[in-house]
């Protein structure tokens, strides 16, 4: 199974606990916080990285230009918000970096 590590304690308690001041916004939308909880799970019970590109709705990515390095998944279709993070295959785990409405570093 992956492990995720939250590098942003803020995102950590808007999964947690539903509500964050930083994400406010976010924790008012029911739907959004919905599909944010079955990303993460999905991601957690993977057996491993690799296995995130069986889940089509996670739409996982590597980025590039600004973003290389980094990958990402979608949280809900229709909306730009994504999962950004780093990986370390070798421990089998991610450290989630932060909800980005960005997609690929363009600001569009």
């Amino acid at each position: 199974m992956v492990k995720i590590h939250y590098a942003d304690k803020d995102l950590e308690e808007l999964v947690f606990e539903g509500r964050n001041h930083k994400y406010r916004t976010y924790s008012r939308d029911t739907k959004f916080m919905k599909n944010l909880r079955r990303v993460i799970f999905t991601m957690n019970n993977a057996m491993n990285i690799r296995s995130f590109r069986n889940y089509s709705s996670l739409h996982y990515e590597k980025l590039l230009h600004d973003l290389s390095g980094y990958s990402s998944v979608r949280i809900m279709n229709g909306r730009k918000e994504r999962l950004i993070f780093t990986e370390n295959e070798e421990e089998i785990s991610i450290c989630l970096i932060e909800l980005n409405e960005d997609h690929y570093g363009t600001g569009k």
